[in-house]
């Protein structure tokens, strides 16, 4: 997006939007300028909403002494690397910095923001929101009761077209617009006015019998949104898009019960996504695209049980995106890209028809265990009836693996599946939430010890005609020793009655020794584990610590080596299969990681043993 590269050309300044230069001088406080010094001019807006601080780049925080005054006036000499900080009063919220140099506009968000000084420069702390007031007193309020007159009031039968007392709800919309009007507008110019029909007002359109405000078109504008905006109870579309509103987005916008679009997208937005925009039940689009957006995205959001569209990309979102959101049937448009997104995504979301959440790497949120019986393993490959399955060398041939299972299972590259289990249990939902990542765990019921495991690489597209059927393209995650009795994956009959267990545990207990196994490429917690399926050597993973296996056994210098990771440093310890001496490690440290890797690395060492005692 263009305005997020905006060139900021200086003078002897290279600066970059997402590290804009402001400037301060190194003294404390607003102060009154030496001749010989420029000063920088701060201005809070709104007035009141908050405080502003000045002091040199590196400065302890005692040397940042806040003002409310706006404009406040800071000296300092030209070219000083400075901060700028801005902290909000109750009732308020921070939006942005703007600084203004040779008259262009350039905007930075965060309560911090640093820079390098030239004289003519000037910032502006926006805030949202109004400021609170202390409580009046008794005489005080009777005072402002007897004298004030209703918000509604002011809207007449020339703004409104009919009189007010008849239609109460577009009085409202005309009051709560008239009352955001110099919040929202900035520096745009709006022509709304009491004294001016609303029909003709920019951007608002009204419909319906009786009337209501059911649109709000502004292009191009300047401003912010304001918390009245929240009185417009029957507002049924508000489409803001294309503008420059610099702002954010009022918890208020909540209260309009009948919105049914909300379109913020393409302008200057920073701060939060307000929780209250749950409660706008009718709602069916959200589109806040575009934006400096930053936080999570809420949980609350999934009330909005009829959207249809929702359109965050292009912010500065952080965190995991709320599992609560599958509870969107009617979503038919998610567009989330250009994000900070953690953790992993909400499975069912990516079933929504137009995505485009393959645009950036965020795994399936795990799927829940799950264990399907299937009677019949179909040796011709086409999973025709109910419960039945097949395992594939070739995921597009739709040609069983009719090997003995004991030398196939590294063949195995694809699960067709029937979606009608052994139980006439229907499974199509279910396996529609299948996703690249998720582990199965293929058992004859009748040999325990014969399980396999592999993990989804592809999920192919539904092979045609009926029954229903879902092909997954895999890949076996290996094992040290195979002890099944089942020789053949068909038996006598042409079947072979399995279970595939779903998102399995990701350590398994060893049906001999009765510890627990660890299992390639699947992270365990702290516990004893032998170190692979039916392997001796015995570990004890200390508190602190999520190890994972990377590899079977590998022939080397005479030793069989197993390689442990730890999965948040990427350290590695490789151990001795036979008889558990360190044979080598690689160590890495991350940001925020206080722990002493390389301690936790010494007691595994040092646990490190054979099991004797076999059952």
């Amino acid at each position: 997006m263009g305005r997020r590269n905006l060139p900021l050309a200086l003078g002897v300044i290279a600066l970059g939007l997402a590290a804009l230069a402001l400037a301060a001088c190194s003294e404390a406080g607003p102060q009154r300028a030496a001749a010989q010094l420029p000063e920088l001019q701060v201005t809070i807006s709104p007035a009141g909403c908050g405080e502003v601080a000045v002091a040199a780049a590196g400065s302890a925080d005692t040397a940042f002494v806040y003002t409310s005054a706006s404009p406040s006036t800071w000296p300092h000499a030209s070219d000083t690397h400075l901060e700028l900080r801005a902290r909000a009063k109750a009732g308020c919220a921070f939006t942005r910095w703007v600084v203004a140099w040779g008259g262009a506009e350039f905007p930075q968000y965060g309560t911090t923001a640093k820079a390098q000084f030239l004289p003519g420069m000037t910032a502006t702390a926006h805030f949202s929101g109004t400021p609170a007031t202390p409580t009046p007193t008794a005489t005080a309020t009777a005072t402002a009761t007897a004298t004030s007159t209703p918000a509604a009031a002011t809207c007449t039968q020339t703004t409104l077209g009919v009189d007010p007392a008849t239609n109460t709800g577009l009085a409202a919309d005309c009051a709560a617009l008239l009352g955001a009007r110099d919040a929202l507008r900035g520096t745009a110019t709006l022509n709304w006015d009491a004294g001016t029909a609303m029909t003709s007002w920019d951007g608002v359109t009204l419909s319906g019998t009786p009337q209501r405000v059911t649109a709000l078109a502004l292009r191009m504008m300047h401003g912010t949104l304001p918390a009245k905006l929240g009185d417009l109870t029957a507002l049924t579309s508000l489409s803001l898009e294309w503008g420059k509103l610099s702002g954010g987005i009022p918890g208020e916008l909540g209260r309009l019960t009948k919105l049914r679009t909300l379109s913020l997208y393409r302008n200057n937005l920073g701060g939060g996504i307000p929780a209250e925009l749950g409660k706008l039940t009718e709602l069916r689009t959200l589109s806040l695209s575009q934006n400096f957006l930053t936080g999570g995205v809420p949980s609350e959001l999934s009330n909005l049980t009829k959207l249809e569209g929702l359109f965050l990309y292009q912010n500065k979102l952080t965190g995991s995106i709320p599992a609560e959101l599958e509870k969107l049937a009617n979503l038919s448009s998610l567009y989330l890209s250009e994000n900070q997104w953690t953790g992993c995504l909400p499975r069912a979301l990516r079933a929504v028809a137009n995505n485009d959440l393959a645009t950036f790497q965020l795994p399936s949120c795990p799927l829940p265990a799950t264990t399907l019986s299937y009677d019949t393993y179909d040796t011709a490959g086409r999973a025709m009836t109910a419960g039945s399955h097949a395992l594939l060398a070739d995921a597009t041939a739709m040609t069983s693996v009719s090997n003995p299972f004991r030398g196939s299972a590294a063949l195995v590259t694809a699960l067709l599946v029937n979606t009608t289990d052994g139980d006439g249990t229907a499974r199509s939902a279910f396996y529609d939430s299948i996703a690249v990542g998720d582990i199965v765990e293929w058992v004859p019921t009748a040999d325990e010890d014969c399980w396999r495991r592999y993990r989804v690489t592809a999920v192919q597209p539904a092979p045609p005609g009926d029954p229903p059927r879902r092909i997954f393209t895999v890949e076996w995650l290996p094992l040290f020793e195979n002890r099944c009795k089942t020789r053949e994956i068909a038996g006598d009959a042409g079947s072979l009655a399995v279970e595939l267990r779903w998102s399995p545990p990701a350590a398994r207990r060893d049906s001999v020794t009765g510890l627990l196994t660890m299992l390639q490429q699947q992270p365990v917690g702290p516990g004893t584990y032998l170190v692979a399926p039916h392997a001796l050597l015995v570990i004890d993973v200390p508190e602190g610590m999520m190890l994972v296996r990377t590899t079977g056994f590998l022939l080397s210098a005479g030793a069989y080596p197993v390689a442990l990771k730890d999965v948040t440093s990427g350290s590695i310890l490789v151990l001795d299969f036979d008889s558990g001496a360190e044979l080598g490690r690689t160590m890495h440290s991350v940001d925020g990681d206080t722990r002493d890797v390389g301690a936790l690395f010494d007691a595994i060492v040092t646990s490190a043993r054979i099991f004797v005692e076999r059952k």
